[in-house]
């Protein structure tokens, strides 16, 4: 009790400095409490907006879960009972799904016939919007309205429809599902009926787990049970989860960044409070404390210090998220309405943050408590200690960190650009006495050269007087701004990196397409030519803008590679594939592609003679000269195509280039009576953006509103910029808190430095030295450290970037240069603004009070 009661003792008798330590302390718990709790309120909004978007389903489990799955066994009972009795699985339904991959061979793209059993867990899923009706019953369905419009049905009608094999059946409307695009196709019906008139056994079972989280290890579960059962994770609905996702990394980095920066700048102030007790300490040991007690007695004032802050900090970083979230906010186009609160993680961190105060404390606890107590008692302070500076050794240092990143760059491998970072982010923070070192005898130099100022020339002196405690808080600067700079280049690289994807899922500003969906699209005409006709004569419409045919759909019947094929067809025992043949104006493709094999000119292709890619012929086996036979499934005919040309992958194909055949459009016309076009691909020169109301103008005009729909490539653009901003903005605060507690830190600094020099100021002052003068060259000597430390920041943090950007594979070098130029003009009012309270405080002082 001794101890505590002299440990707060000893905190009252320096309170503006234990103010400091606490106010960083409580900042720094109080971001990570409200980052936490906000990100989790977040969390559990956005699982809301899942749920609704996508159920409580999980998983889908069975043998037969999309088209290339060719298995057509049903879901075993012993497999369902033994996925039933999983800890993790909460509920879980059987789908019967009869003609799932059997839509060519039985005609059936219109209508999708699903069967569900009437449980709870049936009306979660998506296919299942039918309001407040109940599934239904035996013989009977329920339709979307626009399969009811289309066959003109009305609620109560008895219809009959195709189940084959077997024979048709008569089954009555009993409602409508909501009227939704893609239930347009979806047909419901009864589960135990669907399967009695078409195949036994459920196609796959839902399930929803007791949380998301459980997927994977229920997953390893399921595959115990069964290795053959195919699982389908719903990925769409973690996409929508990782839309707060991507906040998780940048979240967690910014709280170990709050963590090392608080570490440093409390293990900075007790350094300096040591040093400024050590005549307290001598007496202690002088009168008969042992060394433990002085670490003991360090360490209890530390803690309470430390505590002090952190309670601070955990109560203001509860209550300023609770009143911000009292009102519903947006956040990465979540709307926030839940509120929570992460016990566990804010305990979690809490203990770590404990864990950082008394390891902070205990290397300047261990310190003052070896310190000889004559040699302090004596007031030989280490803050004016003469330091060494090896010149070899850095030199050494330095050309070995060079010869690193050279040989990183050469190879060009990202474990090496991984290797050199650290390399030079340990040198920076290892060799910061040099840095400081030359730093200072730079500016005495160019201050004898352009201002031989004798005066002058003491504020660099005065620095490299007090270079142990200027050390200590140089590291907390350079680590501040060299972390935000760091940062804002992984942003903006993954920021360049994101908007290429989206720019090569959509190579076009816009693209129209036919309005129609599923077989009605198959079986539509398309739209006139004349709409590309006058889109390609607008002011800066690019020249490689394209148009595709309407295609034709037709299956392979001589694929050479059968791994490509998904299809089996009559009188064979080989699959083929499903191609796609549509016709494109070949000169404006060439634009963007360039020829790999075969034709060298596109005007010498034969009537008959195709072209196709270079990884639709890997995929399908087909080369130079070979002939494709494709057969028309309307008349059973089968048309003769020979490969005249492979060509490298152009943008404006996209990513189903591997099974497409493209023909010129004579060819379509000539061969297939194909005029009309399906698809436009429209996009604007460097110099303007075709404006959307321009596009819309000349559909209405041809009348094609009701067949034509407009894609714009900037609304997914404009969606990922927002939540880029938003990522942005948790950066930049956390650039403002670290550059808060470096000022904390220099301030600290600051004090103690000018109250051990007070009797050397009040001298200067008795001998004629003005309170202007001595208060601007005590802040110039704070802005002079802190531009040292934004210098070498800057210029480290811009090669570390190098690499960083190498060791993603980016194509072009992204470094923030503006932000580097901000950061060096903050880095002189980084120091005055430390510095210039004490500076002030030292000038008001009475001088013949500290003249010893």
């Amino acid at each position: 009790m001794k101890l505590i009661r002299l440990a707060f003792k000893l905190i009252y008798e320096q309170k503006l400095r234990n103010l400091l330590m606490i106010l960083g302390v409580s900042l720094g718990a109080m971001i990570i409490t409200a980052s936490q709790i906000f990100i989790a309120s977040i969390e559990e909004s956005n699982e809301a907006s899942v749920k609704d978007l996508f159920g409580e389903i999980d998983l889908y489990v069975g043998h037969q879960l999309n088209l290339s799955h060719d298995s057509r066994i049903p879901v075993s009972d012993d497999d369902f009972n033994q996925i039933r009795s999983l800890e993790q699985v909460k509920e879980l339904t059987p789908v019967s799904y009869p003609y799932l991959g059997m839509e060519i061979e039985y005609d059936l793209h219109d209508e999708i016939y699903v069967g569900f059993k009437n449980e709870p867990l049936a009306y979660e899923t998506t296919m299942v919007e039918i309001g407040v009706q109940e599934l239904p019953g035996a013989a009977e369905v329920i339709v979307s309205p626009a399969y009811a419009k289309l066959n003109n049905i009305n609620v109560g009608d008895v219809i009959k429809l195709p189940f084959p094999p077997k024979e048709e059946q008569q089954v009555k409307v009993v409602g409508l599902s909501d009227d939704r695009e893609y239930l347009n196709r979806i047909l419901l019906f009864n589960y135990d009926w669907l399967e009695s008139v078409t195949r036994e056994g459920p196609n796959m079972l839902m399930l929803s787990l007791d949380s998301y989280r459980s997927k994977q290890m229920v997953a390893e579960q399921i595959h115990l049970i069964n290795p053959d059962l195919k699982i389908d994770f719903l990925y769409e609905a973690d996409e929508q989860r990782e839309n707060i996702g991507g906040l998780y990394p940048i979240l967690t980095a910014l709280n170990v960044t709050i963590l090392i920066v608080s570490g440093l700048l409390l293990m900075s102030i007790l350094q300096i409070s040591m040093q400024n007790r050590q005549h307290q300490y001598a007496v202690m040991r002088i009168i008969g404390a042992s060394k433990s007690k002085i670490f003991q007695l360090s360490l209890i004032e530390s803690f309470i210090i430390g505590s002090i802050g952190l309670l601070i900090g955990i109560v203001v970083g509860m209550i300023v998220p609770l009143l911000i979230l009292m009102n519903s906010i947006s956040f990465a186009d979540i709307e926030v309405t839940n509120i929570s609160i992460p016990w566990f993680t804010i305990i979690f961190y809490s203990v770590i943050y404990v864990v950082l105060i008394i390891v902070s404390a205990s290397i300047p606890a261990m310190k003052a408590s070896h310190s000889p107590p004559i040699e302090a008692y004596q007031n030989t302070s280490k803050s004016h200690a003469i330091y060494r500076i090896k010149h070899m050794y850095f030199m050494i240092a330095f050309i070995v960190c060079v010869l690193i990143s050279l040989f990183s760059i050469l190879i060009n491998h990202a474990m090496w650009h991984i290797v050199s970072m650290i390399a030079l982010f340990s040198s920076m923070i290892l060799f910061t006495t040099y840095f400081l070192h030359y730093g200072l005898k730079i500016s005495i130099f160019l201050i004898e050269k352009f201002r031989n100022d004798h005066f002058l020339k003491l504020i660099p002196l005065n620095a490299r007087r007090q270079m142990q405690k200027n050390k200590q808080i140089a590291v907390i600067l350079l680590v501040s701004v060299s972390i935000s700079i760091i940062g804002f280049t992984t942003l903006d690289s993954m920021r360049k990196t994101s908007i290429e994807q989206l720019f090569n899922l959509n190579p076009t500003d816009y693209k129209l397409t036919e309005m129609a969906y599923g077989n009605e699209r198959i079986h539509s005409n398309g739209f006139t030519p004349e709409l590309f006709n006058r889109l390609i004569e607008l002011d800066n419409v690019e020249e490689h803008s394209l148009f595709f045919t309407k295609p034709l759909m037709w299956l392979t019947v001589n694929l050479p590679n059968q791994a490509a094929g998904l299809y089996p067809i009559e009188h064979s025992d080989s699959l083929q594939a499903l191609v796609r043949i549509t016709g494109t104006d070949i000169e404006r493709l060439m634009k963007t592609s360039s020829i790999i094999e075969g034709q060298e000119d596109i005007n010498a292709l034969t009537a008959n003679e195709v072209i196709i890619t270079l990884s639709a012929a890997n995929a399908m086996g087909y080369n130079i000269g070979d002939t494709v036979e494709v057969l028309n499934d309307v008349n059973n005919e089968i048309y003769y195509l020979t490969i005249g040309m492979i060509i490298d992958h152009s943008m404006m194909l996209g990513d189903d280039s591997e099974f497409t055949l493209l023909l010129n459009p004579t060819q379509m016309k000539d061969l297939f009576g194909v005029v009309n076009h399906s698809e436009l691909l429209i996009d604007s020169t460097d110099s303007k953006l075709i404006d959307q109301k321009t596009l819309e103008f000349v559909i209405n005009d041809l009348n094609l509103q009701q067949e034509v729909t407009i894609y714009d490539r900037y609304e997914a653009v404009n969606d990922f910029l927002a939540q880029y901003n938003q990522r942005m903005i948790i950066l930049f605060l956390a650039t403002g808190f670290m550059i808060g507690l470096s000022i904390i830190g220099l301030m600290n600094n600051s004090i103690s430095s000018i109250k051990e020099r007070l009797p050397e100021l009040s001298i200067l002052r008795a001998v004629g030295l003005s309170k202007k003068r001595q208060t601007f060259s005590l802040i110039i000597e704070g802005a002079l450290i802190s531009i040292i430390c934004g210098v070498v920041a800057v210029v480290m943090s811009l090669w570390i970037s190098v690499h960083l950007n190498l060791s993603l594979s980016s194509e072009i070098i992204s470094l923030p240069f503006q932000t580097s130029f901000v950061m060096l003009l903050l880095s002189p009012l980084i120091g005055l603004t430390a510095f210039i309270v004490p500076a002030i405080w030292a000038s008001r002082k009475d001088i013949l009070s500290h003249i010893k």
